[in-house]
């Protein structure tokens, strides 16, 4: 698995100029790491729109969005309960990756997801206090997960990877699901975030561990974005 770090969420680090050059930057980046083998592009988030967005650049054979939509589909509850989650996790988020991620939200807002046609698989946060958000707006398969927005890929990661890995499996673009190493859950799935490179499971954005050295290279990931 290879994770795709955002410009700007490190010291000195500068924010992309335009959603164009982002593009092209994190299409460069994924034809780096799988070379000619087949893969997916998967985006965590606000992130699923760069996901879904760089598929058609580098010719994914598909995409999956965790619990993905575009900025406009969040209500004012929505906005107040992922603040709220932000809170709770303060300690790791300081006023570089803060600022970054305003940078970020700024760049995607009135972003619309535009047909490519490939298939695709949004995993819903099953956890939800509100009325369901709006549907992914483009033709896709839909699985819901245990967890909420964060637990999806926190405390919930090892189900999160299993339901993208029986998708996968079953859509027969790919490989069979990798195999983790003792200890780590069934699959071997990693998560982008906005500093780290790898890891053996599906890690918040905010969560910065040492690369795992056991990645493989069959599925690239889009960074995270709340």
């Amino acid at each position: 698995m290879s994770a795709l770090p955002l410009p700007g969420f490190r010291p000195g680090e500068p924010l992309p100029a335009s959603l164009d050059a982002l593009l092209d930057a994190l299409a460069g980046a994924v034809r780096s790491a799988v070379g000619d083998e087949p893969f997916a592009v998967v985006g965590y988030s606000s992130d699923g729109l760069l996901a879904h967005a760089v598929a058609e650049r580098v010719g994914a054979r598909a995409v999956v969005l965790l619990d993905s939509r575009p900025l406009d589909a969040y209500r004012a509850a929505d906005s107040e309960r992922l603040l709220a989650g932000l809170a709770a996790r303060a300690d790791y988020l300081d006023d570089i990756r803060l600022t970054a991620m305003g940078g970020y939200l700024r760049l995607l807002a009135g972003v619309s997801p535009q047909p490519h046609g490939r298939p695709t698989l949004l995993v819903t946060a099953a956890e939800r206090e509100a009325e369901p958000l709006a549907p992914w707006p483009l033709p896709h398969a839909e699985v819901s997960a245990p967890g909420d927005h964060f637990t999806l890929i926190e405390e919930h990661a090892e189900t999160t990877a299993k339901a993208v890995g029986t998708w996968l499996a079953e859509l027969g673009q790919l490989a069979s699901p990798v195999q983790s190493r003792p200890g780590t859950g069934s699959y071997a799935w990693a998560a982008a975030r906005s500093a780290a490179a790898h890891h053996p499971r599906l890690c918040p954005p905010y969560h910065r561990p040492a690369c795992c050295g056991s990645c493989s290279r069959n599925t690239a990931f889009a960074p995270t974005g709340y």
